[in-house]
């Protein structure tokens, strides 16, 4: 398996956080109103391990993340219509993620993230002009299980059968362009995971707070990532951290390969769908 060495931002270990928990805003604020986020970060190189050619050696439950090969027969114009993505992928990513779940599990559709890399990233805002997110360069998952129950909440509301019952989310990652050079995916091994290493973090929207994670750096951390991923090579990972970390989670971040990835003109695109499973 072949190593690279590339750089993952890590939140700061300041004595800060010791007393003011990590927090952003997800929206623009008026000026003067203070800083959008107490966020400090720190560039760590870390050895990153590239599973092509050993997919299956990974899984969900054991390392938090895991890779499958899954032809889609969309183009990346498809993925930037709204339409198609409601009437075509989304049922097809429920069909897949029902082959790689549990019986009895019930599935639905959190919400999907269109991400291209803008032409002046990453010395950039989140957005790009045109308003599309750029790649994350944080380690960080996407929810705590205090955060996902914020963002299930509508689900729950439609669906109030499944209250009581346990659940995860995974996310379903692919490039919409490839074979991908530029800026892939990094994810931490859960076993290589202290719970030290893991801070909560609030993001502020408008009408709501929900609660992320933000990585602090740690040498044992063992990092994995996909060299020239394809469109129809998907990642799977579990996007929630839950509160006890029994149930293992992908600690995740893009990262540039090489110097070029910071200064080529390639535009690394990708989608990700967020699929919240509820257990029987």
């Amino acid at each position: 398996m072949a190593v690279i060495t590339a750089t993952i931002s890590h939140l700061a270990r300041l004595d800060l956080y010791k007393h003011a928990k990590p927090y952003k805003f997800a929206y623009d604020l008026a000026p003067g109103l203070g800083p959008s986020t107490n966020h400090s970060y720190e560039p760590r190189d870390v050895d990153i391990h590239n599973v092509q050619g050993s997919l299956h050696e990974f899984s969900l439950d054991v390392h938090g993340f895991a890779f499958s090969v899954w032809e889609t027969g969309l183009s990346s114009a498809d993925f930037d219509n709204e339409a198609v993505l409601q009437d075509k992928y989304l049922p097809e990513v429920l069909r897949y993620m029902e082959t790689v779940s549990p019986p009895g599990c019930e599935l639905h559709i959190m919400n999907h993230v269109r991400r291209k890399r803008g032409p002046d990233f990453p010395n950039t805002r989140e957005k790009t002009a045109e308003g599309v997110l750029n790649p994350i360069i944080t380690a960080h998952a996407d929810y705590t299980e205090n955060g996902a129950e914020v963002d299930l909440h509508g689900i729950l509301q439609e669906h109030p059968h499944l209250r009581d019952r346990k659940f995860d989310i995974i996310n379903v990652w692919r490039p919409t362009l490839g074979p991908n050079q530029h800026w892939p995916l990094a994810l931490c091994d859960f076993r290589t995971v202290d719970r030290a290493d893991v801070e909560t973090n609030d993001v502020i929207h408008a009408d709501h707070i929900g609660e992320s994670v933000r990585l602090y750096a740690n040498p044992q951390h063992r990092w994995h990532y996909l060299d020239n991923q394809t469109a129809d090579q998907v990642i799977l990972f579990r996007s929630v951290v839950m509160d006890d970390h029994s149930i293992p989670f992908g600690m995740h971040s893009s990262f540039a390969r090489s110097d070029e990835d910071i200064t080529a003109s390639a535009h690394r695109e990708s989608i990700e769908v967020r699929v919240g499973r509820f257990f029987a």
